[in-house]
């Protein structure tokens, strides 16, 4: 086990929910503001169209997961960059 297991932070569900209306809307406002194929700092290699494009099908793939009420472990339907 790392030293740091213990030393995680655990969010609530309303924090999680919180946490990604915040970074959602963040990521809405830098992109509006930005060209599409301009470099993402935080993901080498990556431009902002293919991480709205990533973080789209994230999205659309967790709410598969929740709408279908999936139990088995799901395929992601995406890829990244």
């Amino acid at each position: 086990m790392p030293a740091d297991a213990h030393d995680r932070t655990v969010l609530s569900i309303v924090e999680c929910m919180a946490s990604l209306r915040l970074e959602g809307d963040r990521l809405v406002e830098v992109a509006a503001g930005a060209p599409l194929d301009a470099r993402v700092p935080g993901c080498p290699g990556w431009d902002i169209e293919a991480l709205v494009r990533h973080m789209g099908d994230v999205h659309r793939w967790a709410g598969t997961v929740v709408r279908d009420r999936v139990q088995a472990q799901p395929t992601p339907f995406f890829t990244a960059g």
